[in-house]
């Protein structure tokens, strides 16, 4: 049997002083970035905390979560941040749309087969640590499924070609909309009584919406609240202030009045699908007017862009 264990399974070792300060301050760097995610990010804290000192298996994945929530609340953007933050780059996340493994072919895809190579193994290789993350883990062919879970039980996988690809210094993250419906509509009662985290679980099982041995596997499962208007204002004030950045690396100052993040978040709040209608907006109708505004000429490297409500489309500031 070959191994890439010289590349893939370095041990994990003592705790450095700079794992333990990220350990200890975890919450509140990620705090920074994600919004309206408190008690989710709170318990990933523990969570990593727990596992890291304990060292409870070696033989498994530093640590699994299995985030659980409605769409376009920051499941994605917490695992981002959490690669970010414990693994040094964002470049440390490797993400799977579990979707593109829905068919009978997923799981050959992943392990290699006779004409094609391990997506696995391709991916992996140069990532030594990081974060896996399973966007959609829910809609992935049963057989893919069966193979992850594998890899939270032994913390390794065995490629069609017979190389071994061990995952003790990764972090695996599985996404899905399961129950989310119940999720958003708990989130007031949930803060005040934690048990209804369990409650909303078996519910889930007993729908059938994921297979309790799914479920059990993971080493935590994260709930994400819905996001309130004044959270989506905030993440608002966050991606323009990104695109911001992005104008001042083209040579232009952007200046965005108060009021622009609340009337676009007034008119795009949409409860079913979160934060991505705002970060649609933005995108589209931001760029778009800064984007006249360097064609036409009206600016030039060095000016200020200024955006104001009126500047937005009528049907949008009506």
């Amino acid at each position: 049997e070959r191994s890439l264990g010289a590349i893939l399974d370095l041990p994990v070792g003592p705790l450095t002083q700079n794992e333990r300060d990220i350990l200890l301050s975890i919450e509140r760097i990620m705090q920074q970035e994600v919004v309206g995610q408190d008690r989710a990010i709170h318990a990933i804290g523990i969570a990593l905390r727990r596992m890291r000192a304990a060292l409870v298996d070696t033989t498994r994945p530093l640590a699994s979560f299995l985030f659980l929530g409605p769409s376009g609340v920051g499941k994605t953007e917490t695992a981002k941040t959490l690669a970010k933050v414990y693994f040094g780059s964002y470049d440390a996340l490797l993400r799977f749309d579990m979707s593109e493994f829905a068919d009978g072919e997923g799981l050959a895809r992943l392990i290699g087969s006779e004409t094609s190579p391990s997506q696995l193994e391709d991916r992996l290789t140069g990532h030594p640590r990081g974060l896996i993350l399973l966007d959609e883990f829910e809609k992935s062919h049963p057989d893919v499924q069966e193979l992850f879970l594998q890899i939270l039980d032994e913390g390794q996988m065995t490629t069609y070609q017979g190389l071994t690809l061990r995952f003790r210094q990764h972090i695996i993250i599985a996404t899905s909309n399961a129950g989310s419906q119940l999720i958003a509509s708990t989130r007031d009662k949930r803060a005040e009584s934690p048990t209804l985290d369990s409650d909303i679980i078996a519910h889930i099982i007993r729908t059938h919406a994921l297979a309790p041995e799914l479920i059990g596997r993971f080493g935590d499962v994260i709930l994400f609240d819905s996001l309130n208007q004044q959270e989506e204002i905030t993440i608002a004030h966050q991606l323009i202030a990104a695109l911001g950045q992005k104008i001042r690396e083209r040579g232009f100052v952007l200046k965005v009045a108060d009021d622009v993040p609340g009337t676009i978040v007034e008119q795009f709040h949409n409860s079913q699908f979160g934060a991505r209608p705002i970060r649609h907006a933005i995108e589209h109708l931001l760029e778009d007017i800064i984007a006249t505004h360097i064609i036409r000429g009206d600016v030039k490297p060095g000016d200020t862009i200024n955006i104001n409500r009126n500047d937005l489309p009528r049907s949008t500031r009506a």
